[in-house]
């Protein structure tokens, strides 16, 4: 007989994998982007910087997941409105000890929509590296995306189209939690939004169903964050070979 605790484990242990499985990659393009011109380095610097953020960051994420587990586990079993006073109270600061661990989950769950989004923008980077174009430390996925008819942005929404769609939805949820939002514990421990409106009887707690996260999601965030890698990294070993035949195709066609 299968216990609640066996699918967590499940589900840990599938983050894990895809986290190691994310790191090895972007270790390979570090190594690539070493070949790529004088600057390569300097852009590998950056890649290695962020993907330690996100594989260090990950590894603590599970681990204060799994020592809050058993009390995301009581609250999500809470009726609604009880779920809601225990969360009302927390926000005016009212301490209570049962729920600091799953509150510190929620904390790390949030965080690691910052490294991650950080780790694209390393990535763009690259990809302006190895197409030959400008680049600095303001350089962004977003603006590659928005580009969709030159190189790389071209490339990126031809050859990884779902890449594109994960980004924008990833980027509007991060921009969301920038600005500061609450979370609370869904019924099948999903994580919701939890909205706060003042009126003129005082502030109301508001549960948006709309917007719901699930842990599956960070572990979807690092799935397409190794495909951009694997991508970029092919360029890069192409440019570092003297070839490049993205780069020259679209140069042919302009010409």
């Amino acid at each position: 007989m299968q216990t609640r605790e066996e699918p967590i484990e499940k589900m840990i242990q599938d983050f894990l994998n895809t986290v190691e499985y994310f790191d090895s990659e972007a270790l390979k393009l570090q190594a690539a982007l070493q070949n790529v011109g004088i600057r390569g380095n300097e852009v590998a610097v950056a890649i290695g910087s962020c993907r330690f953020d996100v594989t260090s960051f990950a590894l603590v994420f599970v681990e204060t997941l799994k020592q809050g587990w058993a009390s995301l586990h009581e609250v999500s079993c809470l009726p609604t409105l009880e779920r809601l006073r225990r969360f009302a109270r927390r926000l005016e600061g009212r301490v209570d000890e049962r729920y600091d661990a799953s509150d510190r989950g929620l904390a790390c769950y949030k965080a690691m929509f910052y490294f991650v989004r950080a780790y694209q923008d390393a990535v763009a980077r690259a990809f302006r590296l190895v197409y030959g174009q400008d680049w600095g430390k303001f350089t962004s996925m977003h603006d590659i995306l928005k580009n969709k008819d030159q190189p790389p942005g071209s490339e990126l929404v031809s050859k990884l189209p779902q890449y594109a769609d994960w980004f924008y939805e990833f980027r509007n949820k991060r921009n969301e939690i920038k600005l500061g939002v609450s979370l609370a514990v869904g019924p099948d421990l999903s994580i919701i939004f939890v909205t706060e409106e003042v009126r003129n009887d005082g502030l109301r707690y508001i549960v948006d169903m709309r917007r719901i996260f699930r842990f599956e999601e960070m572990q979807l965030a690092l799935i397409r964050s190794t495909e951009v890698t694997r991508f970029c990294k092919a360029l890069a070993e192409d440019k570092g070979r003297g070839g490049f035949g993205f780069r020259s195709r679209s140069s042919s066609r302009s010409s």
